[in-house]
């Protein structure tokens, strides 16, 4: 089965591989701990792959938990290499560090030839990425004579490829297409490696871009195969892919479509946090708004860029490249007033005598969508049902079931036929149930106002037009406009705009939708919006914790837990507050409270993430 998995694995059907390893892990008894480890090593690469860091660390610290360094040595040793990759995209150079080093130590008194030459490998990129292109080229020289003379014929293709990209950073396309059309001749004699395949017909696409040829890189692109798992999650693959076909359709002047691609991916980024493909993603998506005459969206990207940068510098001679490859997106830079910042941090000098007037460039303010004041119809869903006219409110509704009526009409929001409204509010059939109808009928009309409630040929439908007019305000309708703004602000990375459209949501949410009413016909809807409302808390929380406000953060996770007790994600939110805060005791408990609530209500068992994080804990103790 491991075998199996390990040429799924290569194939590229990660959650195939997944599968299985879980079947591997469940069948094995706990003595046998090589292959235990094996399956765990082969459960953290898939989640490398597909950017679930949590779940990627928690599979390889299981693997080196259960690890023998004297016994395994090379075992152990490729799980801090794998270890150190994942936190290197994840920006946390100290920790990737730490196990690339170990690795490397691991490995001196093996005969493991073929490890010590990725772990070099490994070396050479983490040089490139910081800007040490001379010491990058001389590792991965090494590596490429190494692995020729040993005829390994994927150290090569990956010592030809990081010389490739190396190359074509620093504008020396026609070594970089001789490093890359060599490494893809050898990837296909690799036999089932689609991830190296297919990362290497991206990067030898973008070198042929580059040069001028943008009918090869489209033929290259058309090459790459993502898997079913690929293309459903954006793993590393489909990153790479969906970066370098965006970057096509720029250089081809398709902005529109360019624009699309890229704001998806730059909010995919931003969430799993891999900085070096964000700023890459943030400068294309500023030069599609520049092509297109907006400068105010150029200004809004390149600060989110500037702010990126900002925490980190090792990619500052990335960006120079980036930049020479697209000289107006440099010349904007220099020119926008609002733009000093990142101007700072690249080192450039504005150019104020080509400054354009602020006001050109300035975005315009959203206003938020508030409560109203006085108005005709005022209609509250969200919590305990109300009806205010003229701001007062409805109190008098005659019969128990007029007001519930009203709210499943308004709901339908089209022409509802008795048999229908029966079915959903009087589920008692029996020979009273015609008269207490029209009575309910009666009585809302006395409510509302005769022409409120139209009646045809059997059927019933609210026209509240007539005698409102525009003057209704609807608390589901301002917190879904909310929601719908929320998600358009996110897919163009203007957080503050998200945080606002967010906050009006919760605001709004003064419980679950008509929550006193019983019947099942609300029950859809309910479950939506309180959906919505989960997913506006858990956003809020993350940007809040991005922004260094953990206090809101963990009252985000409290106020979800408030409403879910089982959301993984919330406890998880909340251990990990604790833990900055150092009440490690807390986080502790909050586990167990999860654990002991998922038994209860569902009989399972918490997920990879967080047990993951709880392992941590209790063996940091």
């Amino acid at each position: 089965m491991l075998q199996r998995a390990r040429v799924l694995s290569r194939r590229g059907d990660y959650q195939e591989t997944q599968k299985l390893c879980q079947q591997v892990i469940a069948a094995l008894p706990e003595g046998e701990v090589k292959l235990q480890v094996a399956a765990h090593m082969r459960l953290g690469v898939c989640a490398a792959i597909l950017c679930n860091f949590p779940m990627a660390i928690s599979h390889l610290q299981k693997a080196l938990q259960l690890g023998d360094a004297e016994a395994n040595p090379g075992q152990v040793a490729d799980a801090h290499a794998t270890l150190g990759n994942v936190y290197g995209l994840m920006e946390k150079p100290a920790l990737a560090d730490y196990h690339k080093s170990r690795s490397m130590s691991l490995r001196q008194g093996t005969n493991d030839v073929w490890g010590k030459i990725y772990d070099l490998i490994r070396l050479g990129v983490s040089q490139k990425d910081q800007g040490m292109y001379a010491d990058a080229e001389a590792t991965l020289m090494r590596t490429l004579a190494e692995s020729r003379s040993l005829h390994f014929l994927g150290g090569q293709a990956y010592s030809l490829d990081n010389l490739a990209e190396l190359y074509q950073e620093q504008g020396f396309y026609e070594r970089a297409l001789k490093a890359g059309e060599e490494a893809v001749a050898l990837a296909r004699q690799v036999k089932d490696d689609m991830y190296l395949l297919n990362g290497l017909l991206c990067d030898l696409a973008m070198t042929y871009l580059y040069m001028g040829d943008a009918v090869t890189a489209n033929l290259l692109i058309a090459q790459v195969e993502l898997r079913n798992s690929a293309r459903e999650t954006f793993g590393d693959e489909r990153i790479n892919y969906e970066l370098a076909y965006s970057t096509i359709l720029l250089y081809q002047h398709r902005y529109d479509d360019a624009r699309a691609n890229l704001l998806t991916l730059t909010a995919v980024l931003d969430s799993i946090g891999m900085k070096r493909e964000l700023l890459l993603a943030l400068i294309r998506l500023s030069a599609c708004y520049l092509a297109q005459n907006q400068p105010g969206n150029v200004v809004l990207y390149l600060k989110q860029f500037a702010s990126l940068l900002a925490t980190s510098e090792p990619y500052v001679p990335l960006v120079y490249s980036e930049l020479r490859r697209l000289p107006l997106v440099e010349q904007a830079i220099k020119t926008f007033p609002e733009l000093s910042q990142l101007r700072t941090l690249l080192h450039l000098e504005a150019e104020t005598q080509e400054a354009k007037d602020t006001s050109e460039t300035r975005l315009p303010v959203t206003q938020p969508l508030t409560a109203p004041g006085a108005r005709q119809l005022r209609i509250l869903a969200l919590g305990e049902p109300a009806v205010f006219i003229r701001e007062k409110p409805v109190t008098r509704w005659r019969m128990a079931r007029a007001m519930e009526l009203f709210f499943f009409l308004f709901d339908c929001d089209r022409p509802v036929r008795k048999e229908q409204i029966l079915t959903a509010l009087w589920s008692e059939v029996d020979e009273q149930v015609d008269r207490t109808f029209h009575s309910t009928i009666y009585y809302l009309r006395k409510v509302l106002g005769e022409s409120c409630l139209v009646s045809k040929g059997g059927s019933y439908w609210l026209d509240l037009a007539s005698p409102y007019g525009s003057e209704i305000w609807y608390d589901v309708a301002r917190f879904q406009e909310s929601y719908e703004r929320a998600k358009q602000a996110l897919a163009r990375n203007d957080e503050d705009g998200a945080q606002e459209a967010f906050e009006a949501m919760i605001t709004l949410y003064r419980g679950d939708y008509v929550q006193s009413f019983y019947s099942d016909w609300c029950r859809a809807r309910r479950d939506e919006l309180r959906r919505n409302y989960l997913d506006a808390r858990h956003h809020l929380a993350h940007i809040a914790w991005r922004r260094e406000q953990y206090d809101a953060s963990a009252e985000h996770w409290r106020q979800m837990l408030a409403l879910d007790d089982c959301l993984e994600e919330a406890h998880y939110g909340l251990m990990r507050y604790y833990l900055h805060a150092g009440k490690r005791g807390l986080a502790l408990r909050q586990y167990q409270r999860y654990r002991e609530t998922l038994q209860q209500e569902l009989g399972v068992q918490p997920g990879p993430a967080i047990q993951g994080l709880y392992q941590r804990l209790v063996t940091t103790s």
